[in-house]
């Protein structure tokens, strides 16, 4: 077994074990608790094609993936697979997020959240850009999230730059750069940028965003936990009910709730009497959905830990 310390050793090691006949089994360095958050967690769930790259891993965690996914600015979403029989656990990192499969115990797959929504004022990513102005701070950083994350919470923060690790030498950790102001930009290979105030851009019509404005949810969605759901709107008002099967066979509750601009903040009731409150909301610059629910009278569905991706049928 090998263990990867840094890009410049990667080839080395690798033509190494070529050379000798060994499988090259690859354990990434985790980012702990940074990049936890930036990502939804789907357990059995596989999200199948896009892939650019995969790897067996050391062993069998999927946090080892979600971290390699979070270092990588290509990646947009991961599958972990479980080992099985004499197949180890494996990585498959993924330049696209595919459609959900669920009821895959096999697997679990993360989605990379690359735009911060909830007013955070972020504009999209802006890929091999670098920003130019005036350097409020600088150091590293593993993942491109991490960064977004600093420069939102950051009053003095105008933009930021990540530039990932091994761009000008193989040994160089990723940066993070946060500037105060923000004068132009210029082209970089390996320089990831975001803008506060900058226009997300797109975002009418596509990936399932109902009306294209916002706003608008009445229809059939599907989400996994909740596989079917039918949602009938009057103004800012909407009532619904969610099945296991299309077609009502399997009712399991119905919800009340309320718009609020692009966003559906509503109350749950199940038939076993379990209440709760849940949260629809776009993100991804408006081309995904996100549904987010807690468990209880009150409880507060936006910083909740049970996710799910929802598109409308």
């Amino acid at each position: 077994m090998f263990r990867i310390g840094n890009r410049a050793s990667m080839a080395a090691i690798a033509l190494m074990a070529a050379a000798l006949g060994l499988a090259l089994v690859i354990e990434f360095a985790t980012f702990g608790v940074e990049g936890q958050s930036n990502f939804s967690v789907e357990y059995d769930v596989d999200r199948g094609g896009s892939d650019y790259r995969s790897f067996d891993l050391v062993r069998p965690a999927h946090e080892l993936c979600r971290d390699a996914c979070a270092g990588d600015a290509n990646c947009r979403a991961y599958t972990y697979t479980k080992p099985y029989e004499r197949s180890p656990a494996r990585c498959f990192l993924k330049n696209a997020v595919p459609n959900p499969v669920p009821y895959r115990s096999c697997c679990i797959s993360g989605v990379k959240n690359t735009a911060f929504g909830g007013g955070s004022g972020m504009g999209q990513r802006e890929d091999n850009v670098s920003l130019q102005g005036t350097n409020l701070s600088y150091y590293a950083r593993p993942a491109f999230e991490t960064c977004q994350s600093d420069c939102i919470n950051n009053g003095s923060c105008k933009g930021f730059t990540w530039i990932q690790a091994g761009t000008y030498s193989p040994n160089d950790s990723a940066m993070c750069y946060l500037m105060s102001a923000v004068t132009g930009r210029s082209a970089a290979r390996g320089h990831y940028s975001g803008v506060k105030g900058a226009s997300s851009g797109g975002g009418g019509g596509g990936g399932g965003n109902p009306g294209g404005g916002g706003g608008t949810f009445a229809g059939k969605w599907r989400a996994y936990g909740w596989e079917f759901i039918t949602i009938t709107q009057n103004g800012n008002s909407v009532t619904g009910k969610y099945s296991d099967y299309t077609g009502d066979r399997y009712p399991k509750g119905s919800f009340t709730g309320t718009v609020q601009g692009d966003k559906l903040f509503f109350s749950w009731k199940e038939l076993d009497g379990n209440v709760g409150e849940a949260y629809l909301f776009p993100f991804d610059n408006g081309k995904r959905w996100g549904l987010r629910r807690c468990f209880g009278v009150g409880c507060n569905p936006v910083n909740s830990d049970k996710y799910s991706e929802a598109y409308k049928e």
